[in-house]
């Protein structure tokens, strides 16, 4: 699709959904030539199987982009540090792959960032504190992972901007351990969280 005013190409969707396209198994190849659409915002290669099963770094290339899905496309290699230059992205879907490796520390420079989407993926490591630090954050779902690490570890020793900001949070399905603790009140915007199936110890405070 082309913006009217300007001519220029603003969004691009080949995604995969119907039944009919997935009995095919849609394949692909995702070509650098993208990169000639400089005013791109929206990408959904959602259900797309690519020729390559990385997620390529050119796309951090795409510095217009504020909606980009991957989702569903069997990509199994770690998510590239490149991407953490689309600091206009709002939303970020790489779920239902299998995505090694640990969340790029990068992704804090996605300042617009309101929903980041990596679950059902095979990434490993803590969840960084530094995505605490991404003030629009509203959706953080990581759900069915193999992440580790203290649970509420980010509650100490970051500034934690998302306090008003988060609203939903999906940890469930991973290795994370420790309990949960009082600070957890401090993200007054809290609608929804999610730890279950983790190695969680102690009990959790009626203050909360």
């Amino acid at each position: 699709m082309w913006s009217n005013s300007t001519g220029h190409v603003v969004m691009l969707d080949v995604s995969c959904f119907s039944f009919s396209c997935l009995a095919i198994h849609a394949r692909g190849t995702i070509s650098s030539s993208l990169l000639e659409l400089r005013y791109l915002s929206i990408l959904n290669l959602n259900g797309i199987i690519f020729n390559g099963r990385s997620v390529p770094e050119f796309i951090g290339s795409l510095r217009e982009l504020t909606w980009l899905s991957l989702s569903r496309c069997q990509l199994n290699e770690p998510i590239p540090f490149q991407l953490g230059n689309l600091s206009k992205l709002v939303t970020l879907d790489l779920s239902q792959n299998q995505l090694t490796g640990s969340i790029p520390e990068s992704l804090e420079n996605m300042v617009a960032l309101r929903e980041l989407r990596l679950s059902w993926n095979l990434l490993v490591g803590e969840i960084p504190k530094s995505l605490w630090n991404i003030c629009s954050l509203r959706l953080l779902d990581v759900h069915s992972n193999k992440l580790g690490g203290a649970v509420f570890g980010f509650l100490q020793g970051t500034s934690l901007c998302t306090t008003y900001s988060l609203e939903l949070l999906l940890l469930t399905d991973n290795q994370l351990t420790g309990s949960v603790p009082d600070e957890i009140a401090k993200l007054s915007s809290l609608r929804e969280l999610r730890v279950g199936n983790n190695h969680l110890n102690g009990s959790i405070s009626q203050s909360i």
